[in-house]
């Protein structure tokens, strides 16, 4: 959608616990929830200081059977001009199409792609007179702010998505046995990493969260309702600390603080 490369620009969570799902993200994130007011279909969207950055759906209320084998887990949207073309080039470079490019009424129109490696993510271009994505590079508190993928192989993957959506690459950094982290950016900003998954972890994309934080005690918290486990790490670019939420898949739900 810009110039210098497609970033993502929203993100959707599918799980099998709406309710839990809710409580946890608002407690833990801050974010507030809020119905989408779409006719015969039960959709939450989340609102992070006052802007609409996210959305989720129980797994029972997904429409189509291209959903059928859907699990639990968030899927981050890349914006592009064209959903068909960009379709296209997913599959000229060895991707896979895994729905059909389709009309989301008054929203816009969406495709679920695959990378060569099986990493899954969708391709969205939003109605012309829809308000603009939030920019997810603001490092704005409770906003997307990190965009990494696990690959199989991070250096053998890079290219689909230089070739793909334009994205570029800004730096990488020595991970040692683990390979190469690679940093892309869009339009001439930093927007995420690439590597090589580290041993049990699996491929696929996670999205990382910018917020503030008082509390830390190593091991986990619980309040009654929402659980999560917590586990610090020191990986390169930055200190993170990864959450594992209920009925999320923990590679789907790093979270990243801007430190």
């Amino acid at each position: 959608m810009k110039n210098g490369g497609s970033p993502f620009v929203w993100y959707e969570l599918m799980t099998s616990d709406a309710k839990q799902a809710q409580d946890f993200y608002s407690k833990v994130i801050g974010w507030t929830a809020k119905d989408a007011g779409m006719p015969g279909m039960k959709h939450t969207l989340f609102d992070a200081l006052g802007c609409t950055i996210a959305g989720m759906m129980a797994l029972s209320d997904l429409p189509g059977e291209g959903c059928m084998d859907a699990r639990p887990g968030w899927l981050g949207y890349i914006g592009v001009a064209d959903v068909d073309a960009a379709a296209e080039k997913v599959m000229a470079e060895g991707g896979k199409i895994l729905r059909a490019a389709g009309d989301i009424p008054g929203v816009g129109r969406f495709a679920v792609a695959a990378d060569p490696q099986g990493a899954v993510f969708s391709l969205y271009s939003p109605k012309a007179d829809m308000e603009p994505p939030a920019d997810f590079g603001s490092r704005k508190v409770g906003h997307p702010s990190w965009h990494e993928l696990y690959a199989r192989d991070g250096e053998a993957v890079f290219p689909f998505y230089e070739k793909v959506f334009g994205w570029k690459l800004s730096r990488d950094f020595d991970m040692g046995s683990m390979g190469k982290y690679k940093v892309f950016s869009v339009d001439g900003a930093d927007m995420g990493g690439i590597m090589t998954a580290p041993p049990g972890a699996e491929n696929g994309w996670g999205c990382c969260r910018a917020y503030q934080i008082a509390w830390w005690n190593g091991a986990g918290w619980t309040d009654g309702s929402s659980k999560w486990r917590m586990g610090h790490q020191m990986l390169r670019p930055a200190k993170r600390f990864v959450l594992s939420g209920v009925s999320q898949r923990v590679t789907c739900v790093s979270t990243r603080i801007c430190l």
